[in-house]
């Protein structure tokens, strides 16, 4: 087309009505995604923030923030289970009355799952909307949960993954807020970052004693006992291996059974694929799945991390970024229910393997680390 002609005219006009029905559809999903963050603020009402915000001001009053086996046993829900770094850190928040403590952490989870994306170089508008329509993104939020700062941690450890210390640190920092991540260091020691594994080893260990410390090892010797009955009482309703052989009448040792054997599946998967093409990204990859398959309780918002490997991935809006929309449930739990469970874990499983096919070479060759354009960490 010669520009200035007819036909140059009409062809960007036609490119010019494409750009604007594609951003009214943005403009839209981005406006559904809002709606329905504030329908699930209904529905969850910040449950688990009240729960970190309870423990920071037991924190903050010298008591300590761990529940009695009993409370478990007589599962009230209520209660704080996780490490004390979670109490430590939501302190300062306990300072706050409730109401506007949890509208700033909400509005800090929000800008954790913005900041996990555009550190990973994610330019495109399309997956910030859809990745805010994910129920999986929207519980996260909308019940206060860890969620949104572990995809941050995970994005830096990636983007900073040939800077040992930042690498090591942000890796070190998930594995003390959510202990489940530790596959995370098998995916550096796999990759041949052994100095970056371990010091993430060496800062995880570190950061979960200091913290112990910080509140007088309260509750450290029945911990152990805290968490077994814990997993007892809540793993049947999650989307966990074990709570579908719970869903399905199995005994639970062949549910204990199955989880070994898929942790040495992806220990064996985790050093196979570091040594092939694209190894680093699907190594990496694999790590998070691991993460999410061997925890005896998995919970939907736990899959708001899988915004990371995508972005990975896809930095580009596509069909994978539509796949965890696929579980779209209204609440974290899958009540025991054998097909919601299969179908949790066969929307997870399908998401994996379309991540684990070999990144087309641009998308393989995207620079491993430096500074991101808008982002200063």
């Amino acid at each position: 087309m010669i520009p200035g002609s007819d036909s140059w005219r009409v062809g960007r006009g036609t490119h010019r009505a494409a750009d604007e029905r594609s951003s009214d559809a943005l403009v839209a999903l981005g406006a559904f995604g809002f709606v329905l963050l504030g329908v699930f603020f209904a529905l969850c009402h910040l449950f688990d923030f009240h729960v970190f915000w309870t423990a920071g001001r037991d924190v903050l009053h010298g008591r300590s923030p761990y529940p009695s086996i009993e409370s478990i046993a007589s599962d009230e829900k209520n209660y704080y289970v996780y490490p004390p770094l979670v109490a430590l850190l939501s302190a300062p928040l306990g300072l706050l009355p409730f109401p506007v403590a949890g509208a700033l952490a909400a509005a800090l989870l929000v800008a954790a799952m913005y900041l996990s994306l555009r550190i990973l170089g994610v330019r495109d508008r399309g997956c910030y909307a859809v990745c805010l329509v994910w129920a999986a993104t929207l519980q996260a939020i909308t019940l206060g949960t860890v969620g949104p700062v572990l995809a941050l941690l995970l994005a830096i450890a990636w983007r900073y993954r040939k800077r040992d210390a930042v690498c090591a640190l942000a890796v070190a920092a998930a594995v003390c807020l959510k202990v489940f991540l530790w596959p995370m260091l098998l995916w550096l020691v796999a990759t041949r970052r052994y100095r970056a594994g371990a010091m993430s080893f060496a800062f995880a260990l570190g950061g979960a004693l200091a913290s112990w410390a910080a509140i007088g090892f309260a509750g450290l010797t029945s911990y152990p006992r805290l968490l077994s009955r814990l997993t007892s009482v809540e793993e049947g309703r999650s989307f966990s291996i074990t709570a579908l052989g719970h869903a399905l009448g199995l005994p639970s040792l062949v549910g204990h059974v199955a989880l070994v054997a898929a942790g040495l599946g992806f220990i064996m998967a985790i050093g196979v694929l570091a040594r092939r093409p694209d190894g680093d990204r699907r190594a990496f990859t694999v790590a998070v799945a691991a993460s999410l398959a061997l925890t005896p309780i998995l919970w939907l918002h736990y899959l708001c991390i899988l915004a990371v490997p995508i972005a990975i991935r896809s930095p580009r809006l596509d069909r994978i970024w539509i796949v965890p929309a696929l579980l779209a449930l209204p609440i974290p739990t899958s009540g025991g229910n054998a097909l919601v469970i299969l179908w949790g874990l066969g929307v997870g499983t399908a998401t994996f393997v379309a991540l684990l096919r070999p990144a087309a070479p641009a998308a393989a060759a995207r620079p491993a680390a430096g500074p991101v354009a808008g982002v200063r960490i």
